[in-house]
């Protein structure tokens, strides 16, 4: 469809239909719709500018279920077989072509469909199929007269069972907002609320507080991904996002796919058919959200950012939700008759809520033209001395995120000591629990990072980070969590001060692999060659092939094939069993 009028002809034309409970008033409605759709011409990432494509799957859907239920399952089989074969991951399709054959008297040809599907489920996707189709194959092979009777569409049985819960706890005080609460209400299956507003505005708080609110409209769970569009450092990029929502549906790490479209594919065929929230806090832009759109029409998917273009709202059918500062009456609801404190955090829940955490009696963080900054200092400036401390060093935390092992890491101190002190600062709303990780709000970890520069010596915050990037290296199992190259520059320092050489070498290396993927090529080159002298100074070739193989790496991508070649014939003299050696020598045509 080309226009937002069409699509809204669709959507009501549809809504219809799902309203009706005859069968063949329905079909003959459904037919209607169907009509509607002017082919799939402009689709970009699943969508158009006016009918996502998983609508009109979900309505093809709707179509052929009421088909089969009126008694013609052999009229569905053609249709069904036709878009089986277009899109092998959406599982409810396959469910409704094996119930068209068996109903049609071909029990053979229904367990063929279903290992068919099957096979290209685990081969291309690495997805097993969902409860649902295992228990309509197994009704089959028990001959069961109606196996799984197709929901009716405005009752949709989800087509997996898991039930992932991956979600902040709802903030412990939260006052107004009734009105974008009550919009928010109104998003239904296949929509999108984009909340927007700037820094401290509460735009996480309020979709957090309506996710919790609004739980039992999602009996396939809710998902929650902070996409860092905001935070310090880089944005996390779709392929990182596609992976832990995968993880977090149940795929197992391995099983993850490596390439985007697959990922992209794998993940609507996970999610199609189900009943979910996915709230994507923190993006950057439309095209960070697009790929993290959930198949079918029955997901909500909620999306906040601070939006100064207003790119998010340019998401196809998104309802915009600007969110503005508190009102005087409402931030008095958190601070009471604290007028002066009132003024000062500018209506700004995220300096109100810190500026309560202060025992009364004490001065205003200062004036209105910063209030969020001013309510730092005023809180921070009152933190005993551990706790100020813990949360300067928190500031070297990867994306903001710790947990009590990094903490203990990051501050040199005892485990039980930093949960205490994780405890302190989430008291005082300078972190956030989520689960067993604390995170800082990006406004918060700009002022850490400001008490840590101008407040702890710079061989002392080297060595802390240091110690991060040393349990990262040697810690399995710790995710996907990433680091800097702050800290990946902090190990060598580090290792120079204390005069270790031969581990300043290999941290080179590490320093060096990160900065060829950051694209900071000139520099990777430069940690490389000194490098490659300390591992032939130490005489160690394991190392020294590592190195090499990196170096091989940047030749390549900057076209340097001739250095390369050259470069990945030393690497197997120094460690021919280098697997990754002879991949490179295969991509040169060697």
């Amino acid at each position: 469809m080309d226009s937002s009028v069409d699509a809204e002809r669709f959507r009501a034309a549809l809504a219809v239909a799902t309203s009706l409970t005859d069968p063949e008033e329905r079909a003959a409605q459904l037919d209607r719709v169907l009509a509607l759709w002017r082919g799939r011409a402009g689709v970009v990432d699943g969508v158009t500018g006016g009918v996502d494509v998983v609508e009109w799957l979900g309505a093809a859907e709707a179509r052929w279920s009421t088909e089969i239920d009126c008694g013609r399952p052999g009229n569905a089989i053609r249709p069904l077989t036709a878009l089986v074969a277009e899109h092998p991951h959406r599982e409810d399709l396959l469910t409704l072509l094996i119930r068209a054959l068996y109903r049609a008297g071909r029990p053979g040809d229904a367990l063929e469909a279903f290992r068919q599907g099957r096979a290209r489920l685990v081969g291309e996707f690495g997805l097993e199929p969902g409860r649902d189709l295992h228990r309509l194959q197994e009704a089959v092979l028990r001959g069961d007269p109606d196996p799984l009777p197709a929901a009716s569409p405005a009752d949709p049985v989800p087509a997996d069972p898991a039930r992932p819960a991956r979600f902040p706890a709802p903030p412990r005080s939260f006052v107004g907002r009734e009105w974008a609460l009550a919009e928010l209400d109104t998003l239904r299956g296949g929509t999108i609320g984009v909340i927007n507003g700037p820094a401290g505005v509460g735009k996480t708080a309020l979709a957090v507080r309506w996710a919790a609110h609004a739980r039992h409209r999602f009996p396939d769970g809710r998902l929650f991904l902070d996409l860092r569009g905001d935070s310090p450092g880089t944005p996390l990029t779709v392929p990182e996002a596609l992976s832990r929502l995968l993880r977090d549906l149940g795929t197992p790490p391995g099983r993850v796919p490596a390439g985007t479209d697959e990922a992209v594919a794998a993940y609507r065929a996970r999610t199609a058919g189900c009943r979910m929230l996915l709230v994507l806090d923190n993006a950057a832009d439309a095209a960070q959200v697009r790929p993290l759109l959930p198949g079918g029409p029955r997901s909500v998917v909620v999306v906040t950012g601070r939006d100064r273009s207003g790119g998010l709202a340019a998401i196809e059918g998104a309802h915009r939700i600007a969110l503005p500062p508190l009102t005087r009456a409402e931030a008095g609801q958190l601070l009471g008759h604290r007028d002066t404190l009132i003024g000062a955090c500018g209506g700004m829940p995220l300096a109100l809520h810190i500026a309560a955490a202060a025992p009364p009696g004490h001065p205003a963080p200062g004036d209105a033209r910063d209030p969020v900054a001013h309510a730092f200092r005023f809180t921070y400036d009152r933190l005993d001395p551990t706790a100020a401390a813990t949360l300067r060093m928190l500031a070297l935390a990867p994306d903001g995120v710790v947990t009590p092992a990094v903490a203990a890491i990051l501050t040199g101190r005892p485990e039980p000591d930093t949960i205490a002190c994780l405890g302190v600062l989430t008291d005082a709303h300078l972190l956030e629990r989520h689960g067993d990780e604390w995170r800082m709000h990006d406004l918060v970890a700009g002022y850490a990072r400001e008490r840590l520069v101008d407040e702890v010596p710079e061989p002392e915050r080297t060595e802390a980070a240091a110690r991060l990037l040393d349990w990262h290296l040697t810690t399995p199992d710790i995710g996907d969590r990433r680091i800097g190259l702050d800290i990946y520059r902090a190990g060598p320092v580090a290792a120079q001060r204390r005069g270790e050489t031969r581990r300043l070498g290999l941290l080179l290396n590490e320093l060096a692999v990160a900065l060829i993927a950051a694209d900071e090529r000139t520099e990777a080159r430069q940690h490389l060659n000194r490098a490659l002298a300390l591992h032939r100074r130490h005489g160690d070739l394991t190392a020294e092939g590592s190195a090499l193989v990196a170096l091989g790496r940047l030749q390549v991508a900057a076209g340097e094939h001739a250095e390369a070649m050259a470069t990945l014939e030393a690497a197997l003299a120094a460690a021919p069993d280098r697997a990754e050696t002879a991949h490179l020598r295969r991509l040169l045509g060697a």
